[in-house]
């Protein structure tokens, strides 16, 4: 090989915005790690994992979504939701099967909702979304009259609470829809027309791509993998509370987003997304291991979030340099 075509793969490789924060990841475990060896011990990172395990399960289903150009604030509430109902099955002594169906059932509906207003009502999906967060959470209230729900049994709870060769089973689930969503992303030709909607839909929609039914269909895998992360997080926490998932829709998209996902779609990776929720997470494992105030990790997640949207921006504005400057030279060499 050439140095030339070796120089030319470096560069292209470390210009991937997936380098950039798995450069970064790494060189805060190594700080951290030197400072405190507990940050790398095994107990520690298998505690790191499992509290990522959710939000790795909800980022498989915001990555295309968000590629595609559209937005997701409900995710925390169907989450709350599915594990709400999925929870309260197994109180009544359904069998197992049949809570995870249900919970799975229950998010692709809200995901269907969600998905029909904004792909074929062609409504705002931030205030659709928004609007649903506070319905499905309102639904879970009346549901449980506003009480927690508990004494699930074993079966259930063992959904996430389960070990396999000491690694708990929700690490495991999270490992799984990861590796096979960055395999689907990657090679499925229905998640690699995301890109081609959030990059340009109404070129999207001359060459023949159904744009409102792909987010139609983004919409209802986001509300079952949701589904999902709500079975797993009542049963690992054997209890379902009414603010069960608070919050969560912000960590996962400021992790997706820091991952290399843009807000207005067309770019991002589940590779990225699994290292922009990696980073998030340490960042308060580490604070949390130094004795940090509590009460400032709220404020530093603002930060990230803030930060991953300057980031965004400056990749957008970065990427019409670049091809303003593609363009220029095109009509140079015409001329």
């Amino acid at each position: 090989m050439s140095k030339t075509k070796l120089l030319d793969g470096v560069k292209k490789v470390t210009n991937q915005r997936e380098f950039f924060i798995i450069a970064l990841v790494a060189v805060v475990y190594i700080v951290a790690g030197s400072f405190n060896e507990n940050f790398l011990s095994k107990g520690n990172q298998l505690a790191l994992l499992m509290s990522v395990a959710t939000l790795l399960v909800l980022g498989v289903g915001v990555t295309p979504l968000m590629i595609a150009g559209c937005f997701d604030m409900s995710i925390a509430s169907i989450l709350a939701l599915s594990g709400g109902l999925a929870s309260s099955a197994a109180i009544s002594g359904w069998p197992t099967w049949a809570c995870i169906a249900l919970g799975l059932t229950a998010g692709a509906l809200m995901g269907a909702f969600n998905g029909f207003f904004v792909s074929y009502g062609e409504m705002p999906a931030f205030v659709v979304t928004l609007a649903t967060k506070n319905m499905f959470r309102g639904l879970l209230l009346a549901v449980t009259q506003g009480h927690s729900l508990v004494g699930f049994p074993a079966n259930y709870t063992a959904i996430g609470q389960s070990q396999i060769l000491g690694i708990q089973l929700p690490i495991l689930f999270a490992a799984f829809f990861v590796i096979i969503g960055a395999m689907l992303l990657k090679r499925l030709r229905f998640f690699r027309q995301c890109f081609f909607i959030g990059g340009n839909e109404k070129a999207a929609k001359l060459s023949g791509i159904r744009v409102k039914r792909t987010k139609f269909l983004l919409y209802v895998f986001l509300g079952i993998m949701a589904g999902f992360a709500g079975i797993i997080t009542t049963a690992r926490y054997g209890s379902c509370m009414t603010t069960t998932g608070e919050n969560m829709e912000l960590s996962v998209i400021t992790g997706t987003i820091i991952g290399g996902a843009s807000m207005s779609g067309g770019s991002g990776s589940i590779v990225g997304m699994f290292f922009g929720v990696l980073l998030m997470t340490s960042v308060t494992n580490i604070m949390n291991i130094f004795g940090a105030d509590i009460f400032w990790q709220t404020f530093i997640e603002g930060i990230a979030l803030f930060g991953a949207i300057c980031l965004d921006q400056v990749t957008k504005m970065n990427r019409k340099r670049s091809v303003r400057r593609e363009a220029e030279a095109l009509l140079r060499k015409q001329r």
